[in-house]
């Protein structure tokens, strides 16, 4: 991973504390470039227009529904790329004149899908499922989901303290350029860390894409999203003291 130092607002006082020491104060700018590993993706079960037209859904409809829901759920068992899995059947209304109409039934069945590319072809299996399950039931509509791509969270978090110790060895080195500079010894009085700066969140360059079909009435392979690196920086502030 390339890691890129930028030292930003240049400006130093020299402030004569006595006749022995002299302070030099700088505000340094590091930053760090985060490569994009994690997907993720939210696949959603809506009614269709013929479930949303219903006036009446009677128990061996509503069976039919939860029959499969339930497959799904049982598909992906609990070690699965893809959480969640529960779901609502519900009347749906409008109203008209102040009054409340009932115009069909909603559900709704959601997941969340978190995946790095090594899955990508479990999470291809997992849609192929849900379509391969839904097309069964004429109540049910599956729209393609949409897939992003971004940082991962653990990586993110752990690139805090990478930065500090960057940020740290910035100040050593510019200690020693102060050094040779003053003809004196230089070396860090006071530094402050962790004032955390831009998260550069880079769009995504490609939305996911539907590729090459597997089988007759099967869903297509997804092509997954590219993203260019994220840059992540972090400002401080150092007081050198030259002896």
């Amino acid at each position: 991973m390339r890691l890129f130092l930028a030292i930003a607002l240049f400006l130093f006082a020299l402030l004569p504390v006595n006749a022995a020491e002299t302070l030099i104060k700088q505000r340094l700018n590091t930053t760090l470039n985060l490569s994009p590993t994690k997907y993720s993706s939210n696949p959603v079960i809506t009614a269709s227009k013929e479930l949303q037209k219903l006036k009446t859904l009677g128990v061996e409809d509503k069976n039919a529904i939860i029959k499969t829901f339930n497959a799904i759920n049982a598909f992906l068992g609990s070690d699965s790329i893809c959480k969640g899995g529960s779901f609502a059947i519900n009347p749906a209304y409008y109203y008209k004149d102040g009054k409340k109409i009932q115009e069909g039934f909603e559900t709704n069945f959601t997941l969340n899908c978190v995946f790095v590319e090594s899955q990508k072809q479990e999470f291809n299996a997992i849609l192929d499922k849900i379509q391969a399950e839904v097309s069964k039931n004429t109540f049910l509509m599956f729209p393609i989901p949409r897939v992003d791509l971004g940082v991962d969270e653990k990586v993110f978090s752990e690139s805090d303290s990478v930065l500090n110790a960057k940020l740290l060895n910035l100040a050593l080195q510019k200690a020693k350029e102060y050094s040779n500079l003053t003809q004196k010894k230089c070396s860090i009085k006071e530094i402050t860390l962790g004032d955390e700066g831009s998260f550069d969140k880079t769009p995504l360059k490609a939305e996911a894409q539907l590729m090459r079909a597997t089988a007759k009435n099967s869903l297509e392979d997804i092509a997954l999203p590219s993203a260019r690196e994220s840059q992540k920086s972090l400002w401080g502030d150092v007081i050198f003291s030259c002896k």
